[in-house]
């Protein structure tokens, strides 16, 4: 004998009416077949397990929704017009319409014996914790602190002054340049003394005219030459005439 499936909630209510069934007695008066949950009207209803869709419509006195499990049938009852087509493959927890009223009942039972109805309480799964929020709570009353302004007419605050970089360190191993004169140069020593001003004017001066008197004597030498070449001229020319 196969044993009855795990079903899915149908719908988020809470249970408003328990099973009360006995196939001795399945016409007594107080008996019930079905598990009754309170809902909103227009709540989704789920497939409470997979199977085939054998039955949708309307019943006497709701319309209902079979799925068939295994070797069992499954039905949800109140739903509003518009569920899921008979034939169609349902899957746990897919929906299959949505409330008619507030109320939706699920009966779980073998299909091949009329009063062979099961309570299908303890085969539901635990429901689904309600999603609570936690309030924030009110916002603070104390008004929030700006910083404070510096008065009119104070000197604007300097910045950090900057650090002093340390002059760089040359390391041990490097040699450093040698301080000694070159070969011929002259050397100043603490016993002598310096040239005067004007010496160094006169240096100066001299070296300036020395070209140009060196162009004046070639000049002079020139034109006492050239004195020398017509005077000769002259007194040949006189010697003839005489």
């Amino acid at each position: 004998m196969d044993a009855p499936p795990a079903l899915v909630r149908p719908v988020d209510g809470p249970v408003t009416a328990g099973y009360r069934y006995d196939r001795r007695a399945p016409f007594r008066r107080g008996r019930r077949r079905v598990v009754r949950f309170s809902v909103p009207a227009g709540a989704p209803v789920r497939a409470p397990c997979t199977g085939r869709v054998t039955f949708s419509g309307r019943t006497p006195r709701s319309r209902t929704v079979t799925v068939r499990c295994g070797a069992w049938a499954v039905t949800v009852s109140g739903v509003a017009p518009g569920a899921v087509a008979r034939g169609r493959r349902a899957t746990a927890g897919q929906r299959l319409g949505r409330a008619g009223g507030r109320t939706v009942a699920l009966g779980v039972r073998r299909p091949a014996d009329p009063f062979g109805y099961v309570d299908p309480t303890p085969l539901l799964a635990a429901p689904r914790a309600p999603r609570r929020f936690v309030p924030l709570g009110p916002a603070p009353r104390g008004r929030l602190r700006t910083p404070e302004r510096a008065p009119r007419g104070a000197p604007a605050p300097r910045g950090t002054p900057l650090a002093r970089v340390a002059p760089p360190v040359a390391p041990a191993d490097v040699p450093t340049p040698s301080l000694q004169p070159a070969p011929g140069a002259a050397v100043l020593r603490p016993g002598d003394r310096p040239a005067p001003p004007w010496a160094w004017v006169g240096l100066a001066l001299a070296a300036v005219g020395l070209p140009g008197l060196a162009l004046g004597r070639s000049a002079v030498r020139r034109a006492a030459r050239t004195r020398r070449h017509s005077g000769g001229g002259a007194a040949a020319s006189s010697e003839r005439t005489r």
